[in-house]
Formats: structure tokens, sequence, C-alpha cells
């Protein structure tokens, strides 16, 4: 069985949100319960992306997002790419395709934290 896990970035603070729970109201607001000091609240949806994990690790078992830059080597070159959620295919994908899973992936970064690595893809 796939986890299914979200954690939320705070365009306004530049920071992630963990909390432990996410409900989305029919609105589109996001609330979290369960956060750092339990308070909770609502997340304006203008100020906050919510993403979810992938139900994959890279090679060093960290979590992969949505969201996530990754690197993986061939032969002769490094390849970075974003992981994607393709409504269509109904799947995250790496370049457009579905991930690979036999390929090492190394996370690099992200696309709100290191917005200067979308250059390089």
């Amino acid at each position: 069985m796939r986890e299914i896990k979200f954690r939320a970035w705070d365009n306004k603070a530049k920071e992630w949100l963990e909390p432990e729970h996410f409900a989305v109201m029919g609105d589109g607001e996001v609330f979290s319960y369960g956060s750092f000091d339990d308070t909770g609240g609502l997340m304006n949806p203008k100020e906050t992306t919510l993403v979810q994990y992938t139900g994959l690790k890279d090679k060093n078992g960290k979590e992969i997002y949505e969201g996530d830059i990754v690197q993986w080597l061939d032969i002769d070159y490094a390849h970075n790419e974003l992981i994607e959620y393709k409504a269509d295919m109904c799947a995250f994908t790496l370049d457009g395709s579905f991930i690979n899973t036999k390929k090492e992936l190394t996370i690099i970064g992200n696309i709100y934290e290191n917005p200067e690595l979308l250059a390089h893809l």
C-alpha cells in the first residue's frame, strides 16, 4: 500500500509546513491540524502550495515529493529532472514519462527553495 502524505510550501514565509493532517475544503481552502504547535488552522490557498509525496525515496532514503528536482546519472552525463503530477496519467512523472524506479535518483532541490535549478532542466 502506498503512503499518502502531503507537505505545504508557505509562499509568503518561504518555508515548509508539515502538519500531521491536511483537509481540503470545498472552496479550495486547506485546513491543517496536528502542526508543530498543535493549533492548526486555515491556510490561504493563494499563499500555500500543497504537494504530494510520490511514494518513492531517493538513493539516500529521502522522500520524493512533486516539485522536487532530482538527478540521475547515466554513463557520461548527469540528468536533472522535475517531478510532476500529470492528472491525465494519474501518475507522478519524470521528464513527462513514468518514473523509472530502477534509476538511482538523488534529490538536489525543489522548485520552491531552489528555483534557479529550473534553468538547468
